[in-house]
């Protein structure tokens, strides 16, 4: 799409759902890409990420850049090392016309979309993350000035208050998700290269959505698989796993007992 050449995006986190974002978008047309990470990729994301063998040890960023540059050479590609807390130049982030995280820590998403509110950042967000087991996956794009924002996505359902875990999710707040792979000591959240190629695809197509004019508002999107991965370690499901029937639908974000964005 020649239209998209002049559109710049800096997605943050290039993990799993990360990389599989970044190589969707890629093919767009979109003319720029800046990708952020602190993080060297390790061998035991192999399986569920786009980057081999060959970039074992390396930062991430570099390598995803490095990869985008190769398949699709019209796309301009930067790269650095800083975790989301760092993106405070306003300015620069005024530049972009979308800015893509995805690094699944609530808590830290949270607290940029804080900083872009009182600093009256006017580039949209796009949050996206994974749950796992393979239950489902979320996106939500925040607009300034739309109704509707990310804390929408953190009302408790039951109290309407502020909270730690996203009412989206599918697997009920609380639980130790994390397991650990014997002989190796490594604590990690499973779930399949398939699961983080799906999220991708969903938060890129809202992405395209945005960027080409058709979707204007504040908006979330969510797919659900089975839960039955879940079960069978003892895990429990939310309400909203049973009564979700819209999967891949994009839907208002607005929360009308949200206090924090425009009403």
């Amino acid at each position: 799409m020649t239209e998209l050449h002049e559109k710049s995006i800096l997605i943050v986190g290039c993990g799993s759902v990360g990389s599989e974002l970044a190589t969707a978008i890629a093919c767009t047309g979109v003319g720029e890409i800046h990708l952020s990470d602190p993080d060297n990729f390790s061998s035991d994301n192999l399986y569920r990420h786009t980057l081999g063998l060959r970039s074992v040890g390396m930062p991430k960023s570099v390598c995803v850049a490095h990869d985008l540059s190769l398949h699709y050479p019209w796309i301009v590609t930067q790269w650095d090392q800083e975790t989301l807390q760092l993106k405070t130049d306003v300015e620069k982030l005024n530049q972009y016309d979308l800015i893509v995280v995805a690094i699944g820590t609530p808590t830290i998403e949270r607290q940029f979309h804080d900083f872009v509110t009182t600093n009256d950042v006017k580039t949209p967000v796009l949050y996206t993350w994974l749950e796992g087991y393979g239950i489902g996956g979320h996106a939500v794009l925040d607009i300034p000035k739309s109704q509707g924002c990310l804390r929408c996505a953190y009302l408790d359902p039951d109290t309407c208050e502020q909270g730690l875990a996203s009412n989206l999710n599918f697997l009920s707040p609380n639980q130790d998700i994390t397991t650990t792979l014997a002989g190796c000591g490594h604590q990690f959240i499973p779930y399949s290269g398939i699961s983080a190629k799906t999220t991708a695809a969903m938060a890129a197509e809202m992405a395209m959505g945005y960027l080409n004019g058709l979707n204007t508002k504040s908006s979330r999107v969510s797919w659900r698989g089975s839960e039955q991965a879940a079960l069978d370690v003892g895990l429990s499901v939310s309400y909203r796993y049973h009564s979700f029937t819209q999967s891949l639908q994009v839907e208002p974000l607005k929360n009308r007992e949200c206090d924090v964005c425009v009403g």
